[in-house]
């Protein structure tokens, strides 16, 4: 579904201000949130749907997205420790 939004910005602190202050529906990574939805500040309105999934965009190296094999390594140590993601405890 398209919309015309009557706000718009790209700074994600702006955003979630907007959604605190009662300005809308913002669409926000769960991390990024999670502190105010548990403290009911914030609500989630489409609870079915999900961002797609995001890289640790720092990790991805400047050759075409090629990552090194200490990289590779490291993000599966960082995938089998965290398990959980903290923001969702």
């Amino acid at each position: 579904m398209r919309i015309q939004p009557a706000l718009s910005s790209n700074d994600g602190r702006v955003i979630k201000g907007w959604a605190l202050g009662g300005y809308g529906i913002i669409q926000r990574s769960g991390w990024d949130v999670a502190h105010e939805l548990r403290q009911g500040k914030l609500v989630q309105v489409l609870p079915d749907h999900a961002l797609p999934d995001a890289d640790i965009v720092a990790l991805l190296g400047a050759h075409g997205g090629r990552r090194s094999a200490r990289t590779e390594r490291f993000l599966a140590l960082l995938k089998q420790e965290i398990g959980t993601l903290p923001w969702e405890e």
